[in-house]
């Protein structure tokens, strides 16, 4: 089951190159992020990714496989959308913090993930931490897999709880 995805970025799609790429030529899986080793995120970036499955019935499904982000000022928001161009959208997620969240899933084949980061500082004469200083480590960003699941996919008598892994399991 392939889907199509779409980035844009406010950077003229600069960012929407970094991490985005479909796993195949069908893109029926695929890495969504904003995550580069060794480097951090900018201030004020605002990237928005959508994932529309392309048959109908099917799911989107993303894990997440790193997230260092800013609490409470920088947000990954979740979007379980109506159809492709996401006009109409049910909020299902806001994502702040260094705890790895569960898997997303769209179960109307769309999701879009909205990633914000805010200004350097609220008021310019005070002395704050910029974002590219939040995480001395260099680790801040955020990583995603994901994979499109067909109508009727489910594993072991589940309902399609399937996530797709940057390094899948080996096979029992």
């Amino acid at each position: 089951v392939g889907a199509t995805m779409t980035c844009t970025s406010g950077d003229g799609g600069g960012l929407c190159g970094l991490n985005n790429r479909c796993g195949d030529a069908a893109c029926s899986s695929g890495v969504v992020g904003r995550w580069v080793p060794g480097e951090t995120y900018d201030n004020e970036e605002v990237m928005t990714v959508t994932i529309a499955a392309q048959a109908p019935g099917a799911r989107v499904v993303a894990e997440f496989t790193h997230f260092i982000i800013e609490p409470d000022y920088e947000n990954l928001l979740v979007y379980n959308c109506t159809d492709a161009s996401c006009a109409s959208k049910m909020l299902m997620a806001t994502l702040s913090g260094r705890d790895l969240p569960g898997p997303v899933r769209s179960d109307t084949g769309v999701l879009q993930l909205q990633w914000l980061s805010d200004a350097c500082c609220p008021h310019p004469s005070s002395h704050c931490p910029c974002d590219n200083l939040y995480d001395a480590n260099r680790l801040a960003g955020w990583l995603a897999s994901f994979t499109v699941l067909g109508p009727s996919s489910c594993v072991g008598g589940g309902s399609g709880n399937v996530v797709a892994r940057l390094n899948p399991a080996p096979s029992p």
